[in-house]
């Protein structure tokens, strides 16, 4: 299982504070059947972290994992707060696996940015494909649907979290993760882990849920999509469908 979404790296964002914590994050990722994790820290107004720091750090962790005897790799990203500036500054932020080919976008909680479909188009042209995080978490895609509809039928990818799923977001969060999933507005499923007592990974619980209501080839398309997501392979994207 290949997690693409997770805040491990100590010291760096809200997630890991310790060499000690990154390991048992790092521990209870391998317990939860996860082969290779991408540490996403945060781009947003409270955390702007180089590059430079966060490709260190990832080696830190790769080299806690080989310490510690964990059949883990711990990959490079950044989970980035969407911003009017961004294609300009497009040289601070790290891809996934620094390939130049993919990059978590995150929206505020409460809002779509009017400028998001032309910064999504954006990075398009420039070949790297946005993956909109936790979108179920987001209120007005949560009132107004469609909105995610429009953006993925533009060729935006989505994850959702799988604590939304075992429903740690609240009966709203979880909702909308349903519903966008029965009109494949979704595409792949990650953790956001940040700390084991409150933001833990949830996956394996996450996955029987969905397993339980949609069947085994459902969740295998999420979790293989996250395999080609690394080896840089063709997504699978389905064939969304708008809200009434």
């Amino acid at each position: 299982m290949i997690d693409i979404h997770s805040h491990i790296l100590p010291n760096i964002d809200d997630g890991s504070k310790s060499e000690y914590e990154t390991l048992m994050l790092l521990t209870k990722a391998v317990e939860e059947k996860i082969t290779d994790i991408v540490a996403t820290p945060h781009y947003d107004n409270n955390y702007k972290p180089l590059k430079e720091i966060i490709l260190s750090k990832v080696d830190f962790a790769n080299q806690i994992a080989q310490k510690n005897d964990l059949a883990i790799k711990v990959h490079c990203g950044q989970e980035v707060r969407i911003y009017d500036d961004l294609i300009s500054n497009l040289d601070k932020h790290l891809t996934i696996d620094n390939k130049g080919k993919s990059m978590l976008i995150e929206f505020p909680e409460d809002h779509v940015p009017l400028y998001a479909e032309k910064i999504f188009y954006d990075l398009q042209l420039k070949g790297i494909q946005p993956i909109l995080v936790h979108p179920e978490r987001n209120t007005a895609i949560m009132n107004k649907p469609n909105l995610l509809y429009n953006f993925v039928n533009r060729g935006v990818l989505t994850q959702i979290t799988a604590g939304s799923i075992v429903g740690k977001f609240g009966k709203n969060a979880k909702k909308t993760a349903f519903k966008i999933i029965e009109h494949e507005l979704v595409h792949l499923i990650a953790s956001d882990v940040h700390h084991l007592k409150t933001r833990d990974f949830h996956m394996q619980k996450a996955t029987k849920i969905l397993k339980r209501k949609y069947g085994n080839s459902y969740s295998d398309y999420l979790l293989d999509n996250a395999e080609h997501l690394i080896n840089n392979a063709p997504i699978y994207s389905g064939y969304p469908s708008s809200f009434n």
